[in-house]
Order: C-alpha cells, then sequence, then structure tokens
C-alpha cells in the first residue's frame, strides 16, 4: 500500500467517525494530525519519520 493510498484510508476513517459517531474533529487530532504528515510527505516525494 503506497502512502496516497493509506492517506485516503485514514480519510474515510476520519469521515466515518465524523458522520456515524458524531465525533468533533478536535477529538479525532491523532487521524488529523497523520493525515497532516501523510499529505506532507506525498506532496514533498518524501518519507514519513
Amino acid at each position: 500500500m503506497n502512502l496516497e493510498q493509506l492517506y485516503n484510508k485514514y480519510l474515510e476513517i476520519l469521515n466515518f467517525e465524523i458522520k456515524y459517531f458524531n465525533h468533533k474533529p478536535t477529538e479525532l487530532r491523532h487521524l488529523i494530525g497523520r493525515l497532516g504528515e501523510f499529505y506532507c510527505a506525498i506532496k514533498t516525494n518524501g518519507t514519513l519519520a
């Protein structure tokens, strides 16, 4: 699985948590932070630390 696929899966999970469990984005900081890491790695052709 590449980073873009992983990014999309995390985004699906985030949206699922918000929509079906009615969680606020502030409760999902860990997922949002990880999405940011994936996004940066994708855009810079880098890797995760």
